[in-house]
């Protein structure tokens, strides 16, 4: 069997879905690159969203997702576009905790982060290799200057914990680590009857949290197990699936009686612009979409590290994605959501 080069991040069989003919492998949709804010047209949805060697040459990774996991989520999702059935929560669950992982937003900003860490604690890094150094070689550590060992332990670090193949398999191992461990989460199917499609992007999840940005909580709001989550995943230019913590939210399906507002659609549209970073499509942008996006981009805040120093010489990391906490019409609060107990981390119940 020939080796895949090409590893979509993005898979075609998610990406097909936006196009004007879903059934046919060469289906094309219309896109817009974020990068350049270039609408650049009607194109075949196969060349995008791919990287070569994107896991490492010899892994069976994208073997191993396409028979355990992409044929069974493709099945699911073409039953759910031909209004066949709803499958169970922790089918759809698993559909989307996989394409969060496995993108090429999602291994970056493990990278930024790995990179962020190791020049937090550079002078930490540093310190130890001199003692080593000074230990084992002493001549060569008389000799050395401070900036050239800095040098040395920094580019070190780098090229040893920032390989985007060792980042990209560990974001698959985290999707099988903890997809069981979120089933705790609800999900629900919505329709989209407006006459805007639902665009999608390259990190097609939305992660959100209204419900601790509502209570203004510090020290982080976009943790997989936090209490107030939300994820959002357009299937289709018609179809959505929100996963929700149903310990704070009431049943979107009971509240939209299946369907998104046009303001939601409008939101969820922004929000992909927002976290997208490559590109936008569907199976039809706006006519206006160049200026849409160019007015968007312009409120876009860069999300945040932010290192927090505690007592006893520990300190705390978290991410502030600084995106706009809109309210949905298909999202409502338990009246007891009020009276849950926020303590940090900020669990859900059914995740501690």
């Amino acid at each position: 069997m020939s080796e895949v080069k090409d590893n979509h991040y993005v898979p075609r069989l998610y990406l097909r879905n936006f196009t004007d003919n879903p059934a046919h492998k060469n289906g094309k949709f219309d896109f817009l690159n974020l990068e350049s804010q270039e609408h650049i047209g009607v194109i075949p949805h196969g060349s995008q969203m791919k990287e070569r060697y994107f896991y490492k040459k010899g892994t069976d990774i994208e073997k191993k997702l396409g028979d355990v996991f992409e044929g069974k989520h493709a099945t699911i999702v073409k039953n759910i576009l031909d209004n066949q059935f709803v499958p169970d929560s922790a089918s759809l669950i698993e559909i989307v905790l996989l394409m969060h992982f496995r993108t090429r937003a999602q291994r970056d900003e493990d990278l930024f982060f790995r990179k962020h860490m190791i020049d937090q604690n550079i002078d930490v890094l540093v310190s130890s290799f001199k003692s080593s150094l000074k230990r084992d070689v002493p001549f060569l550590a008389n000799a050395m200057g401070d900036a050239v060992i800095e040098d040395m332990v920094r580019g070190g670090s780098y090229k040893k914990y920032l390989k985007k193949t060792d980042s990209a398999e560990k974001q698959i191992k985290n999707f099988e680590r903890i997809k069981e461990e979120m089933a705790g989460l609800k999900s629900v199917i919505l329709n989209n009857t407006s006459s805007t499609n639902l665009i999608s992007s390259d990190r097609p999840v939305l992660l959100l949290n209204p419900f601790l940005n509502r209570k203004k909580v510090n020290f982080g709001k976009d943790g997989m197990f936090q209490m107030g989550i939300l994820l959002v995943l357009p299937i289709s230019p018609t179809k959505i699936i929100i996963c929700f913590d149903s310990n704070i939210y009431e049943n979107p399906f009971e509240i939209s009686k299946r369907e998104l507002s046009d303001q939601d659609v409008e939101k969820i549209n922004k929000l992909q612009i927002l976290c997208g970073v490559e590109g936008i499509y569907s199976k039809q942008l706006p006519k206006d979409i160049t200026e849409i996006v160019s007015a968007y981009l312009k409120e876009k805040k860069t999300p945040q590290l932010i290192t927090v120093h505690l007592p006893d010489d520990y300190y705390l990391t978290y991410k502030e994605s600084n995106l706009p906490n809109f309210s949905f019409d298909f999202l409502k609060e338990k009246k007891e959501a009020d009276t849950l107990r926020l303590r940090l981390p900020y669990p859900r119940p059914d995740s501690v």
